[in-house]
């Protein structure tokens, strides 16, 4: 996947934030919130598209319970925990994997997530979840998502020594089954009635 060129204006921005604070005295690992102009919605990739929304914490994620539950109160509800890059999750046979990316772009993470094969062209919502440093976490929601998934991401962050550092602790997955808004039969039935009845309505009303 080329995605050259695609570090924004809002990036370049946040960048020089983060270089003004390294003459802020501070020893401490400092996480960056996602939108913040450095990490934003398009500091990760699902399938070729940007996520849709991002979302922050520094409330301590550490294990599956800790991150699944906090994903479904960010999102939602309703997502499974698919596992991490170096241990599985809830769902047998979905494997997340995570390597430097060997393409000359603005990425430097990739990151495949394999399914089942009965899962394979299912749409679904996909949470990538990264642990930055330190107890922050960053998560990005993709809205109908077909698997499986390739993506590319970013995640800046300055070290305790106040040097900026694109790197991560751990990532993670979710997927829930994405929402398709379907008429119930009831209501349709009931539509169709009322229609009905209006015409007979009128056409007696024109008889008369």
């Amino acid at each position: 996947m080329n995605t050259k060129g695609l570090i924004s204006h809002g990036f370049i921005g946040g960048m020089a934030l983060m270089s003004l604070a390294l003459g802020s005295g501070n020893v401490m690992a400092v996480p960056v919130a996602c939108g913040d102009g450095v990490n934003t919605t398009e500091s990760a990739v699902a399938n070729g598209a940007f996520a849709d929304a991002c979302q922050y914490t520094d409330a301590g994620i550490a294990n599956g319970a800790d991150i699944t539950s906090y994903v479904n109160s960010a999102w939602g509800g309703g997502f499974d925990y698919i596992g991490k890059d170096d241990e599985a999750g809830d769902l047998p046979g979905f494997t997340l994997t995570v390597a430097e990316n060997d393409e000359a772009d603005a990425y430097k993470f990739a990151y495949s997530l394999d399914v089942p094969e009965a899962w394979l062209g299912q749409t679904v919502d996909w949470v990538l979840g990264i642990k930055q440093s330190s107890n922050s976490y960053v998560t990005y929601l993709f809205e109908d998502v077909t698997l499986g998934i390739d993506g590319l991401f970013n995640n800046f962050w300055l070290n305790p020594n106040q040097q900026t550092v694109n790197d991560f602790s751990f990532a993670s997955g979710f997927i829930r089954p994405a929402v398709v808004s379907v008429s119930e039969p009831g209501t349709l039935a009931l539509l169709a009635l009322g229609v009905l009845g209006l015409l007979s309505v009128r056409a007696k009303h024109r008889a008369s």
